[in-house]
């Protein structure tokens, strides 16, 4: 476990620190950055985490507002997050890695690697979030849980985050194969400050309108019963950037990774070994 100082930005008008954990036993290894979604902590990567380490210098991030980085306050917008990404990688002077994200984690990376394309090898991106994309199913569901945040709490409003937004239902249908009470105990730690904090967060980068500009190596993977918006998002990447590899992660929803370890696993493992 590690912790640096978070150098004011965004706004921020005091330093801060953000939670990041360190899996490194040899500096010669590529390096890794593992970025949760929306909600979550870096704990959604237990799976992988356990399967990359023998080939990788893993990085596991908890984002603002999240999990080890709850104290730190908003704005909690794209940007801001990808600013923090941008100092992770310079306080451990990090000159080439790997990017892996899980849908706002996604958003994240494809940012970052749009400020900083010299640094990023490649990219595994699960439940693709595009910056510059509308996802009308995804911005309802996160106004709903706001709503219910400021009428009836922040408890009330994560009890019907997870037994009612779509990108949960293959895991509460599948409550013990997916490990649906150990998630939702990394979703119970979230305090909730994204969904009530009332500071606007800067616009975010028009990714769509860049896509040519990505020029590295990426996997993109939705479980076979994701939301709609996330397959939209997959199939307009796809057909915009055609050596994008695009993947269905069968007994899976929202959160493939989580939800079908083992096959996430070896796709991204075949993936890695194509490009490193």
């Amino acid at each position: 476990m590690d912790e640096y100082v978070l150098k004011a930005t965004g706004g921020l008008d005091m330093d801060k620190s953000i939670f990041t954990e360190v899996i490194s036993d040899d500096q010669n290894k590529p390096w890794l950055i593992m970025i949760h979604g929306f909600t979550q902590n870096h704990k959604v990567f237990d799976r992988q985490v356990a399967n990359f380490k023998d080939k990788f210098n893993i990085i596991l991030i908890d984002l603002r507002g999240h999990g080890g980085s709850d104290h730190i306050h908003g704005p909690f917008g794209i940007e801001e997050y990808t600013d923090d990404l941008e100092l992770i990688v310079n306080h451990y002077s990090l000159n080439k890695f790997y990017c892996w994200g899980t849908h706002t984690g996604t958003a994240i990376s494809l940012v970052y690697t749009l400020r900083h394309p010299e640094h990023v090898l490649g990219l595994i991106l699960e439940g693709t979030v595009l910056p510059g994309l509308d996802m009308p199913r995804v911005r309802e569901l996160i106004n709903r849980a706001k709503k219910i945040s400021d009428e009836r709490g922040i408890e009330e409003a994560k009890k019907d985050w997870f037994d009612y937004a779509d990108w949960f239902e293959y895991m509460r249908e599948h409550n013990i194969a997916c490990r649906a009470e150990e998630h939702w105990k990394i979703i119970s730690e979230f305090k909730g400050d994204p969904w009530i904090c009332k500071i606007k967060s800067r616009e975010v980068t028009n990714v769509e309108q860049r896509i040519d500009e990505l020029k590295i190596p990426i996997l993109m993977y939705n479980g076979e019963e994701d939301l709609d918006d996330f397959f939209e998002v997959a199939r307009h990447l796809k057909n915009k950037k055609r050596d994008v590899q695009l993947e269905i992660i069968p007994d899976a929803g929202g959160f493939p990774c989580w939800e079908n370890p083992h096959k996430v696993n070896r796709l991204v493992r075949n993936f890695f070994n194509q490009i490193c």
